[in-house]
């Protein structure tokens, strides 16, 4: 299918437990899926029920900071196998979410060239063969609109944007298309990139039914967001985040995993109306 990044600028709306959930519901299927957590947090590692690699991290970043002005790549401890292991969901595997992806991205900002800017993670995919390897890759970003956004986008054939009933959750929206448009005027994000804004907006922990809910579909509508499935404030995730596992495993057949699972249709056929 191709790449696509959770991204956004509001913490606290499920983006980690959205992307973990859209890749377990494609590897459910039978996909080979790759999750690069980007996030220095390990939200999305620890819902795989993994845990970061502190021997892995010394290793990278001794060496990326020892050798600033060598291309970072070249490095065997960055090879694949170093690097993605498989997670606890069968046909899903994970780049662990350490320290040192999110210095890998801002490695780039340090260098003297400023056209190799943001393209780390881009290189490192060509590199692993990541295209042929595996049918979706998955990007988890922090929430916030820095370089581990731009470095996720640079990579990336689509983006989703979750987003709460708060007024800064929906501020949040317009600024990262703005963060996006920024890159495309200054350069960052090359104009063979397919981002050229937000593909889906994904309503997340509003209670079904609701006024508010309705609410805040209709006004993402009026903005004219695309607008994607709801996910609503469902026990079930909260027990599946709260178990380290994925809500579409916990409960395949819960309402949690049926909303997962359309917004998982959904960005499938972005991605693959996109190839």
């Amino acid at each position: 299918m191709g790449c696509v990044v959770f991204a956004g600028e509001a913490g606290g709306v499920g983006k980690s437990t959205l992307a973990v959930g859209v890749a377990s519901v494609w590897a459910a299927a039978g996909r080979e899926v790759l999750l690069v957590d980007m996030d220095p947090r390990h939200a999305a590692t620890r819902l795989l029920q993994s845990e970061p690699d502190p021997a892995l991290t010394a290793a990278l970043l001794a060496d990326v900071w020892a050798e600033i002005d060598d291309d970072p790549l070249d490095d065997s401890e960055l090879e694949h196998d170093a690097v993605v292991a498989a997670s606890a969901v069968p046909n899903l595997a994970l780049a662990a979410g350490h320290p040192s992806l999110s210095q890998l991205a801002r490695l780039r900002e340090l260098e003297r060239d400023p056209d190799a800017a943001f393209d780390t993670l881009a290189q490192l995919l060509d590199r692993w063969g990541a295209a042929d390897r595996y049918d979706a890759v998955v990007i988890d970003t922090p929430g916030r609109l820095d370089v581990e956004l731009a470095v996720g986008l640079v990579a990336a054939d689509a983006v989703v944007v979750p987003t709460g009933a708060a007024l800064t959750d929906l501020q949040s929206l317009t600024n990262a298309y703005s963060f996006i448009v920024e890159g495309r005027e200054v350069g960052w994000l090359p104009p063979s990139s397919p981002v050229e804004g937000i593909d889906l907006v994904v309503p997340t922990r509003l209670t079904e039914g609701s006024v508010v809910a309705r609410q805040v579909r209709a006004q993402l509508r009026e903005h004219g967001w695309p607008v994607g499935p709801t996910i609503a404030n469902r026990v079930a995730i909260q027990e599946a985040s709260f178990a380290a596992m994925p809500a579409p495993l916990a409960d395949p057949d819960s309402r949690a995993s049926q909303e997962l699972g359309e917004v998982a249709a959904a960005v499938s056929a972005i991605l693959e109306g996109g190839s």
